[in-house]
């Protein structure tokens, strides 16, 4: 004898619910002072957006350009109202860092240069000379 059971479920007035992702593009990192654009993707539409810079700074375009004026590691932060009524939240982590001083001069006694009718450059932004050579016509 062979006992068959049916289960039956049923599923009054409910919806499955999937979970919505979104995400901030931009680079990782960037120069003090530098401008950097930042943008938003949501696995639905999106219908309103705000910024949080980290730095007092706010905005509601979905593109957005900002510079950051201290080094550090920086938590940019967008809160997405998505169609539909939900709320979705990005967090990303941008490094930003000191700009570079660069201390390149004419190196006109190098007796290379002047043998091969080229211009010779020394760099002292750094320990050594790096001896940047530029062709002259």
């Amino acid at each position: 004898m062979f006992k068959v059971f049916i289960v039956i479920l049923t599923l009054f007035n409910s919806s499955l619910t999937m979970a919505q992702t979104c995400s901030i593009i931009s680079s990782n990192y960037v120069c003090k002072e530098e401008l950097m654009k930042f943008d938003v993707t949501s696995s639905t539409g999106i219908d309103s957006l705000r910024w949080s810079m980290c730095d007092s700074t706010s905005a509601t375009q979905n593109t957005f350009h900002h510079k950051f004026s201290t080094k550090g590691i920086k938590n940019v932060k967008a809160t997405i109202s998505l169609k539909g009524g939900d709320t979705c939240r990005a967090n990303k982590q941008i490094t930003v860092y000191e700009l570079s001083k660069i201390k390149i001069f004419e190196n006109p006694d190098n007796e290379y240069c002047l043998f091969q009718n080229i211009i010779c450059l020394g760099d002292s932004s750094i320990d050594g000379d790096i001896g940047i050579r530029v062709k002259s016509d």
